[in-house]
């Protein structure tokens, strides 16, 4: 070898070096935004095998539970997730080839179940840890019905729908309230949560299984599982005060379709809310609590407060019901023409109970039957011709 080749060499050892460490950087750059999320509280089977990826039904998956943000659907023609994820891949997010071990069935009860959360029933939140955060377009939680058999496929069929959260910005924690109906006591279940990115932006969709069990009490810390509650439905004010009309009167109507910023204050169905960050479309009855975008301050007198509507859902009872449940409403304008349906917590039509019925001034009672609704959350939803709505929770058993 030449003396003068020696320098060269070196030269070139060191660019290559540089170009090594450089790719190196680059590709842990690029890593977490190619990264996403799933739901850690309760649990996800895919946080649960990155933590034990030698469990007896985690290996099977390999170096995939170390992608354990990435159970996705890049394309989903605005949230078609049935035409993308089939019946018996729910767990891997239609994903089989690389996450297939998390579709894997038990046979309830053995040792190889997989583990579970102790959730208290009534409202829980669900915790999704979004390593790559991007804008919503919804967020929905499912859970299984009181009759499911674990040792078959995951079907959609299966799924109720007990919890919503709408269009919001992209954020690095996002908590889903929910609400499991006291029935599911002493029941093992899975709790299945889909993050849909906003349509404007991409139709990419995220999934996320945890698996259940639900308590009377002790399951999760006060921050995700705060108490017992007893799933009442989204209630007219707790009495948490007396509501001297100071900030009722100042206070806005909630809109659904107004912008609202850290610190902004509203009235909502004689309660007074006030924005934790910013919001759009978030009910603040049914996404006020620790984690939530709304705190609520304080009941309002009856004679202020956030509704100008000619109608009033007052309750409905008993709640949660097997069979039946009564739904009183006060009426304040002579024939008023009201509508009564139920629907999803997304607003997906079930039933119609009546429509565009006329009732005269004063307090009205009507039977709501459970006929055709599987056990889970539901909305009652009372609206005027005017376009004024409200909405209830009622649960059934």
């Amino acid at each position: 070898m030449k003396p003068l080749q020696l320098p060269l060499i070196v030269s070139s050892l060191k660019q290559i070096a540089k170009s090594i460490a450089f790719m190196a950087i680059f590709i842990a750059l690029i890593e977490p935004v190619m990264a996403h999320g799933t739901v850690i509280w309760p649990k996800s089977r895919i946080k649960y095998c990155h933590e034990n990826p030698t469990g007896n039904h985690c290996r099977p998956c390999g170096e995939s539970v170390y992608s354990w943000r990435s159970i996705l659907q890049p394309h989903t023609d605005y949230g078609k997730h049935r035409n993308y994820v089939p019946d018996g891949q729910l767990a891997s997010g239609g994903n089989p080839e690389k996450y297939g071990c998390l579709d894997a069935l038990i046979s309830w009860p053995t040792q190889q179940d997989w583990k579970t959360t102790r959730v208290n029933y009534g409202d829980i939140f669900v915790k999704w840890h979004n390593t790559a955060p991007h804008r919503t377009e919804y967020y929905k939680v499912y859970i299984t019905p009181l009759d499911w058999d674990p040792s078959k496929p995951l079907k959609w069929d299966d799924l109720i729908e007990i919890g919503h959260k709408g269009k919001g910005p992209a954020e690095d924690y996002t908590v889903i309230k929910a609400t499991i109906p006291d029935s599911y006591i002493g029941k093992r279940a899975v709790i299945f949560s889909v993050w849909q990115r906003e349509f404007t932006h991409s139709h990419e969709a995220f999934y996320s299984v945890s698996d259940i069990k639900v308590v009377r009490s002790g399951g999760g810390t006060s921050a995700e599982n705060p108490g017992d509650s007893t799933g009442g439905g989204d209630g007219d004010g707790d009495g948490d005060g007396d509501g001297d009309g100071t900030g009722c009167d100042k206070a806005k109507a909630w809109a659904a379709e107004a912008t609202y910023l850290k610190g902004d204050q509203v009235t909502y169905q004689n309660n007074l809310f006030q924005a934790k960050w910013w919001t759009k479309g978030h009910n603040p009855m049914e996404n006020s609590g620790p984690w939530q975008v709304w705190e609520k301050l304080k009941a309002c007198p009856k004679t202020s407060g956030g509704s100008t509507a000619s109608f009033e859902l007052l309750s409905n009872q008993p709640n949660p019901f097997t069979n039946q449940s009564q739904i009183r409403f006060k009426v304040s304008a002579s024939k008023e023409k009201l509508s009564l349906t139920i629907s999803t917590l997304s607003n997906q039509l079930v039933k119609r109970l009546f429509v565009r019925k006329v009732f005269q001034t004063g307090t009205h009672t009507e039977v709501i039957k459970s006929v055709g609704l599987k056990p889970g959350v539901y909305l009652c939803v009372l609206k005027g011709e005017s376009g004024d709505v409200q909405r209830r929770k009622i649960l059934i058993k």
